[in-house]
């Protein structure tokens, strides 16, 4: 089962341009980590998002377990940040492509009562018609939290187009769209896929 990891992370106000380029250099570094397939990561004006690219759950324990994910939480994240949240979502097993001009929008949604499965799932077969390349699915772990996410790619060329289908997606989408958990990153975004 195909595996992507999201992870969003609010910056201190007081955070410095310094401190926040070593965590996104920390970021592109857990491309090290033997069971990552592919990362991307990038800055919103608020804060610092990233995408990993697994092959299933138990690459998830070694991932998280792993050296250079302690350090990009504990010395990169943790002196820089007011809050996080991260997904691990059960997705399609394509990897990105090597864009360099690219911008790319995460989201979640959280579990509410009263909302059906198959609700979840025509949203995120909406979010898969958008323009980019798209990876959704529901969450593997706390689904008390969040019931789905995801992630999308988007070309630079791309973004009017996507952000104007996304607006009218959401109209449709009622309640829900009120409650997404989401956050556009467009500054130093890169994306690294080892050899």
């Amino acid at each position: 089962m195909p595996l992507l990891h999201i992870i969003n992370a609010k910056l201190k106000k007081t955070s410095s341009e310094n401190e926040i380029l070593a965590a996104l250099e920390k970021a592109t570094a857990m491309s090290n980590i033997s069971v990552v397939n592919a990362i991307t990561s990038g800055l919103s004006d608020g804060s610092i998002g990233v995408g990993i690219w697994l092959d299933n759950t138990d690459d998830l324990e070694t991932f998280a377990a792993s050296e250079e994910h302690l350090v990009f939480i504990m010395q990169g994240l943790a002196p820089i940040i007011e809050s996080l949240w991260s997904a691990a979502i059960d997705c399609n097993d394509s990897l990105p492509n090597r864009d360099k001009d690219f911008v790319f929008w995460l989201y979640a949604f959280p579990d509410h009562e009263g909302v059906f499965e198959w609700e979840i799932q025509k949203i995120l077969n909406d979010i898969a018609n958008l323009p980019g390349q798209s990876w959704a699915g529901t969450t593997i772990e706390e689904r008390d939290h969040f019931r789905a996410g995801g992630i999308v790619l988007i070309n630079k060329n791309e973004y009017e187009n996507f952000a104007k289908k996304l607006k009218n997606s959401k109209s449709d989408w009622g309640a829900l769209a009120n409650s997404l958990t989401e956050e556009f990153y467009d500054n130093n975004t890169i994306i690294s896929i080892p050899d």
